[in-house]
């Protein structure tokens, strides 16, 4: 291809010599890197054709074909111009007629594709007849079926919309429940630490075992890196207890909590602050009567008091107004911020 005496790759496609080609074909310095560059092109072509042309190539369905299937092919179009004009005139109709259903933007397109009316002004008055009335039973026939299947197209749609979802949903709650762990483990020991030697004293009051260690290190890190979004490169997957405490501890002394992420912040270091505020709080109602997939619904509520659990951890109480149970339920502090976090609790200051 890059030589100027090189014949063509097809032997029905004459090459043209022109000056064109002969600037091309001149040898220079970039004679090795053209033909490593046409290598890399000629590979890749070959990928795409061996794809494209599966069923043509050596092995394919057509490589050898029968003679029952090279006369059949005979008919068939060497280019896409008949389709490709189809979809215009398609196009066209539908342009013009925006609001027009698939139905008649079919029927349109055939009836102007197959000359129908001049097939039909060739036909007595008797065989008009009995074909446009023959014509009127199946169209009424066919706008029937539509209908039916409009309406399971649209169910399935539906049900497809659905499912897609509960499939959000459920990976939004497995996104929750994986925030809500690392906060809960973070509560249980000694709360968010804000310097080296507080990270170093708790250390050394855990568990020897290093796994929990390593646990406990890997939740503080969570959180300050995927919740409260301080900047952190670091890679923390096979790591030991003292490279997860070095890494934790640049994270602490950078402790650039983004300004969208201070009132969080505040409510991770100190979880009483959320004592004696108003909120509402949205919540996914499934089984709705007359309504398909679940349905969004906000209720008001207020943070009455913060308790102990048994354990020494912290506990809100909580009571719905618009609720029909208006009874006092209770929540985690975790559960609290992670709804503030993703939007699904807003608090009313009193």
């Amino acid at each position: 291809m890059i030589k100027a005496n090189a014949d063509s790759v097809f032997p029905t496609v004459e090459v043209i010599r022109d000056p064109v080609f002969k600037s091309l074909t001149q040898s220079n310095s970039t004679d090795a890197a053209t033909i490593q560059l046409l290598q890399l092109l000629c590979m890749r072509c070959i990928d795409v054709m061996g794809r494209q042309l599966q069923s043509q190539l050596p092995g394919g369905e057509f490589w050898q074909a029968s003679e029952e299937t090279i006369k059949a092919s005979l008919s068939s179009p060497v280019t896409t111009i008949g389709v490709e004009r189809t979809f215009g005139i398609a196009d066209s109709i539908r342009l013009s007629k925006p609001n027009c259903g698939a139905n008649y933007l079919e029927s349109m397109t055939m009836f102007s594709q197959n000359q129908t009316l001049h097939w039909l002004a060739g036909k007595s008055n008797a065989e008009k007849k009995e074909l446009i009335e023959l014509a009127q039973k199946i169209a009424k026939l066919v706008q029937t079926q539509s209908r039916v299947d409009k309406t399971v197209y649209a169910l399935k749609v539906q049900q497809r919309l659905v499912k897609s979802r509960k499939s959000k949903l459920d990976k939004e709650d497995g996104e929750r429940k994986k925030l809500e762990k690392w906060l809960e483990i973070l509560f249980e020991n000694g709360g968010l630490w804000l310097t080296e030697e507080s990270m170093n004293d708790h250390v050394s009051n855990i568990s020897r075992s290093k796994g929990k260690q390593l646990e406990i290190l890997k939740a503080q890190y969570h959180v300050w890196v995927d919740i409260l979004k301080v900047p952190s490169l670091s890679k923390i997957s096979n790591v030991s207890v003292e490279q997860m405490k070095a890494i934790l501890s640049v994270v602490i002394a950078s402790g650039r909590v983004p300004s969208d992420k201070k009132d969080i912040y505040d409510f991770i270091c100190c979880p009483q602050k959320l004592a004696d505020f108003d909120f509402i709080q949205r919540w996914e109602e499934e089984n709705v009567k007359g309504v398909l997939g679940p349905v969004t619904k906000w209720y008001n509520g207020h943070i009455v008091s913060v308790d102990r659990t048994p354990r020494g951890l912290l506990d809100f109480k909580v009571v719905f107004n618009d609720a029909e149970n208006t009874d006092p339920v209770y929540m985690a502090p975790e559960e609290i911020i992670v709804d503030i976090m993703r939007g699904d609790l807003d608090l009313i200051q009193v």
